[in-house]
């Protein structure tokens, strides 16, 4: 991923809803099935 690309998916993170920051966060740390 560019630079760029991961700045503007990092920005885009502030407009998740609760359910989905959960999501994401559930990813990231492995524990989603």
């Amino acid at each position: 991923m560019l630079p760029a690309q991961f700045t503007k998916l990092i920005a885009e993170l502030e407009h998740l809803t609760d359910s989905q920051t959960r999501y994401v966060e559930k990813l990231l740390k492995g524990t989603d099935s």
